[in-house]
Order: C-alpha cells, then structure tokens, then sequence
C-alpha cells in the first residue's frame, strides 16, 4: 500500500451504504464443534458479551457499508463518550482507503477521518437521512435540520446557519457548537455538543467575554496568532477599553455595513503597553458593544506611531469589502534624521471573523512605493488577476503554483513560520476552495519555492549545498518511511496527504535554519543525539516486531493484520531506516549544526496517529 498524494475530499472517501437496520433484528451465527454435535457451552462473562456485540456490528458494516470492510479495533480515547470500533475498507487503485469508526453505545457511524456522522446503525432506516450519499452542501443542510430543532427544544435561541457556531466533530457522533447568547445573556457564549441521530444534547462550561479577560489578566488574549505579532485582549466594551487609556483616532473611525452585524462602527486608535503605543481596531455597535476585535497585524520590529489612512475595497474579488489599513511606523533604533515607515494591513472580511495574511501584508508594502488606499487596491488587483487568471484557465494547480510564489517572501524565509504562511486562509481567501487537495498541495508548493530560493542563495557556496542536500535526502526518506508506517498502521485516510505535507514544509524550515547559520553551536548536541537513539532503538524493536507477527500490535487480540504487500513494504522500511539511521547519526555526531534535523526525526518518531 504505497502512498499516493493524489487528493480526493473527504466526501469521495465515503462508500454507499444499502440502508438500516436495527441491531436487536439480528442475531450472531453458532457453529457447530469439530465432527459435528452440539458445542461445550462457555460460560457468559463480560468478555464474550463484547466480543458477541462486535461481532453483530462487524456483520452490520460489512452487509450494510462494503464487504470488504475489516474490523481494526478499537478507540477509547478519554474525550470519547464511548468506545468505537473502528474500520478500515480496501480502496480501489488511486483512492485512499475508507475508514469508519461506531460508537457502539448510540450506533452511530461517523467517518474514521474527519469524525463527521454519517448515519446510525441502530435507528429505523426511514426515519434518519443517509449523509453518506449528500455532497458537502447537502450533508450541512441535513445536519442543520436534525441539529436546529434540538436546540430550539432545549431554550437555544439560535436563528442562523451552523457553520457559524459550529466548532467541529468530536468524533463519536457529536458536533461541538459555540451558540451566542440572547440580549439577555449578551457577551455570552454557550458550549454544547449535540448528537443530530439521538437528539442528546450535552452543555458544557459557558464563557462570556468579561470572564475570558479576567482570566487571561493584562498580558495574555484571545484570537488569532501570527508571525511578528501580539495577541490583544479581548473586551466586552468600549468603555473598558477607555479605562484602560484608549485613545481613540476620531478622524480614522468610521461606520461601516458588514453581512454579519449590519451597520457598525470602526473604532480606531491606540493603547498603551508600556511607555509604547499598540495599534487597535474595533467593530463595536450603536451600545458601544465590541462586536469583534481586529487582530494584530503590525510588525513586532518596529514602532507603531500614526493611521495614516483607512479605506474599505474588495481585496479578493469575493465581493465583499475588506478592511485596508496603512499605518506608520519607526524602527525602535532609529537614527536622527530617519524617514518612518510606511506599512499596510488588509483585514479580509469572512463570516464573523476578519482574516489577515502576513505575507500579503509584506508583499503589498513592499512592492508599492507610494502607499495609498489606491495604490494599494490597484497592487491588490493584480495580484488578484495573476492567480484567477490560471482559475479562468481550468488550470488549478497553476493557481496553486502562483499563490505560493507570492507566499514565499523573503521574510518567510526568515521567519520559517506556518502562522506567516498562513496556507489554509490564503487558499480559502484567493482560489475559493478547502479540501484535501487545496490544503496539501498549496504546502507542498510552498515548500518547493524554499527550496528553490535556498538552493539559488548556496550556488556560490559547493561545500554548504553538498551538505545541505545530503541532509535533505538523508532526512526526506526517513521521514517518508516513517510516515509511510504510521499510514499502515492507522488503516489509511486522505489526512496523511496534509501530515505529509506539512512534514515537507517543517524539512523546508529546518534546511533554510541549517544553512543560514542559524543552527549554530559550538559543540554536539550529544544529549539530543542519545535521545535520538534510544527513540529509534524502541521504535526499531516494535517495527520489526510488527514485521515478524504480521499484525500492528500483537499484544492486543483486536491487532491488525496486515496484508502480504504491507509486510513486503515494511521490511523494505526497516531496511532503508536502519541504514540511514546509522549513516545520519555519523553525521550528526561531528556537526554541531544537525540539532535542527535531530529535533525533525525525533517528531516523525514520536507521531501520534
């Protein structure tokens, strides 16, 4: 079973399913002893009452889902409400392999991946609808209508659309939703996690805005983290704020309508942190209420002193207008006589949320000499035009390919951080699109231009790129085998197409560290090193413990067996891994430098699946 970066989204994993069936309308098969007559009766414990329910819901799922589906195991991870038991189908050629997961309490099924649920096993086949047949679009609605009518039973007054609260799957049927409160309860937000097959609703802690504040103190935030900046506090008032010494910019706030609100107001200005001023953008309605608090967007090495102007245009032709902010700023150096800086920040506007990309930020400063509102939507424009062109094409991966261009700036490859890159927004904001596909090869293509720009910087210098790129082999194949291992082991799924790829990325970073010096030490690292080797020792016996019992765990009788092709492929793994093992750890024994490829081997290692 080799790995395959073709992409499909979740829902293409998904097999037909023929329809329901109560579980009590079916019973286990009795085998008869060896050369016939009745079977000694064994004695009923708790033991083999699991085992006999199982074996009901393996029937179940393989009349029912696919033929081919194999019992794995089972999951009790402690934020489970009840075991799961797992499986796993084989895929035709090019797909990735299914995986199902039931929760053997309610009887429902969810999608072993994303944790979705898709149907219930154990309630009449008429009176729940089929989500494993719906589209994405579909299985919402459908979700929707099970899920709004819970709510609105238990006292939720809730009149929008989930995917605004919703918070994500659990993973045993439940969905986790952040409902806001009514104007009574207003700042409010209520936790809960609603099961749509069997109508249970759970309540969880409730927060409201004053308490989060008081919790986290002066320092620390809620929100949205990137490279270079601050989390801000988060305030359920303006008039906390002004408490705090806010100054606002009446010249620079201005009222403004957004699909989420309405009509607000934009309310700028700055606070104190210090003897230094911090930039601040509220959304706040007609009470002075604080609808949203804009992220920090600035950059930490210099000093912000002025708004030199606002303005409001479509950034990413979604036709919604974004927030454009160019702010002034000084380096904390400066020198007598010395210009400040001119930088802009574009808030794209989402659903209740207002994104900004750190990358776009940089490319739009510095790339226009004359920064205006204007100038801006101008530069905003082409950008814009250069990545739908390819769109308008049909070409989607040349779209990737020119999104990826603009994300690799000079200063991502400084910062080596995922937070500037900010991949998944970036292809939600300009090419539309979040699946398995968008998200695993926009990484990829980002990790290929580091790679590009680092090996035009080393071309004057032969000895570092030999290096380099024999690090780079060296650590690609083990981290591939290794991942490769974990993909057998965890039965498969499109997921390890994005762990895939963002190991290629965190390579790409540590390459960048290892030849721009900043991995420097004076001497080796030798306590990292035997951490290394006495990692790989435990996980060296378990894999070729793996290989020699032909099952993923042989210790537990639930372990998967493996297929003769998987054993095949594994000891070729064990092989290439104890090779390049041996051959990396003389390397990194007499290069102070190789602590930052130490730490990356370590984390394929030590992966949790």
């Amino acid at each position: 079973m080799k790995m395959s970066h073709k992409c499909f989204g979740v829902w293409s994993l998904i097999l037909l399913l023929a329809g329901g069936l109560v579980l009590s309308g079916c019973s286990g098969k009795s085998e008869g002893a060896e050369g016939g007559g009745s079977p000694e009766p064994k004695a009923v414990t708790e033991e083999n009452t699991a085992d006999a329910e199982t074996g009901k819901i393996t029937e179940l799922m393989q009349r029912y889902f696919d033929k081919g589906l194999k019992y794995r195991g089972k999951d009790t991870s402690e934020h489970l409400s009840a075991e799961m038991l797992t499986y796993y189908g084989d895929a035709p050629e090019g797909m990735e392999a299914a995986i199902y997961k039931v929760n053997v309490k309610t009887g429902t099924v969810v999608d072993g991946v994303s944790g979705m649920p898709l149907y219930n096993l154990f309630l009449d086949a008429n009176s729940v609808p089929n989500l494993k047949d719906m589209s994405g679009e579909e299985a919402n609605r459908a979700l929707e209508n099970m899920i709004l009518p819970v709510l609105k039973e238990k006292g939720y007054v809730y009149e929008g659309k989930m995917d605004e609260v919703f918070s994500g799957f659990v993973g045993d049927g439940f969905l986790e939703l952040a409902i806001p409160g009514s104007e009574e309860d207003t700042g409010t937000t209520f936790h809960l996690e609603v099961e749509p097959f069997t109508k249970e609703l759970k309540t969880l802690p409730s927060t409201s805005i004053g308490e989060i504040d008081e919790d986290l103190g002066d320092g620390d935030a809620v929100g949205d983290k990137t490279s270079g900046t601050e989390e801000i506090p988060q305030l359920a008032n303006l008039s906390d704020w002004n408490e705090r010494g806010f100054n606002q910019d009446q010249e620079q706030s201005f009222d403004m309508d957004t699909a989420s609100w309405g009509k607000v107001r934009l309310v700028s200005g700055y606070y104190l942190k210090g003897d230094e001023k911090k930039p601040l953008f509220l959304l706040a309605d007609d009470q002075d209420r604080i609808l949203y608090t804009l992220p920090d967007s600035h950059p930490q090495n210099l000093r912000f002193q002025d708004i030199l102007a606002i303005g409001f245009k479509d950034m990413n032709g979604d036709g919604v207008k974004d927030i454009v902010i160019i702010n002034e700023y000084t380096e904390p150096n400066k020198k007598s006589g010395q210009k400040a800086l001119s930088r802009a920040s574009v808030y794209f506007a989402q659903e209740k949320v207002y994104s900004t990309l750190p990358w776009y930020n940089d490319v739009l400063s510095d790339s226009v000499k004359n920064l205006t509102i204007a100038n801006l939507e101008k530069k905003g424009a082409e950008i814009l035009q250069r990545i739908q062109s390819d769109l308008k094409k049909e070409d989607a991966q040349a779209a990737f390919d020119t999104l990826s261009g603009y994300i690799c700036t000079p200063q991502l490859q400084r910062y080596l951080d995922w937070d500037y890159a900010a991949s998944s927004d970036s292809v939600v904001l300009f090419i539309n699109e979040s699946n398995t596909f968008s998200e695993s090869y926009i990484v990829y293509a980002i990790a290929e231009r580091l790679g590009e720009a680092r090996s035009a910087e080393l071309a004057s210098d032969a000895k570092l790129a030999g290096r380099v790129k024999q690090y780079e082999k060296l650590v690609r194949e083990m981290t591939n085998d290794l991942a490769t291992y974990n993909y057998i082991a965890s039965g498969g799924g499109t997921i390890w197409q994005i762990i895939n790829a963002g190991s290629e990325l965190d390579l790409q970073f540590a390459l960048n560290q290892y030849a721009d010096g900043n991995a420097k030490s004076s001497t080796v690292d030798v306590k990292a090193l035997e951490s290394l080797q006495e990692d790989w020792d435990g996980f060296h016996s378990e894999l070729k413990s793996v290989i020699e019992n032909k099952k993923m765990g042989a210790e537990n009788p639930d372990a998967l067996e493996l297929s003769p092709e998987d054993v095949e492929e594994l000891k070729d793994i064990e092989k290439a891994l104890a090779k390049n093992m041996d051959q990396f750890v003389k390397l990194a024994s007499k290069d102070p430098d190789a602590s930052v490829f130490i730490e990356h081997i370590e984390d394929s290692l030590g992966f949790e699946w």
